[in-house]
């Protein structure tokens, strides 16, 4: 679906958009998975200044969503 979602921001925009990981998948201090709640739309101009970097300020409550994120759920395929 995010995938569906850049894809129509790009043609509603007329602005190239990506599916980006929030925080990156093999990041130097923290590596994020590819799973959907780690996933962000933005254009690609966002995404190439960014290179493969997370400012870490993503969510209100980081310790919280680096939890989330890095530990699934036991029992969800997502």
């Amino acid at each position: 679906e995010i995938y569906r979602k850049a894809e129509l921001m790009t043609r509603t925009t007329g602005i190239l958009h990506v599916v980006d990981h929030i925080i990156p998948l093999l990041g130097k201090r923290v590596s994020g998975l590819h799973v959907e709640s780690n996933l962000q739309v933005i254009t690609h101009h966002e995404n190439a200044v960014k290179h493969n970097h997370w400012s870490g300020h993503a969510f209100p409550n980081d310790d919280l969503a680096i939890s989330q994120l890095s530990s699934p759920v036991q029992g969800s395929l997502f």
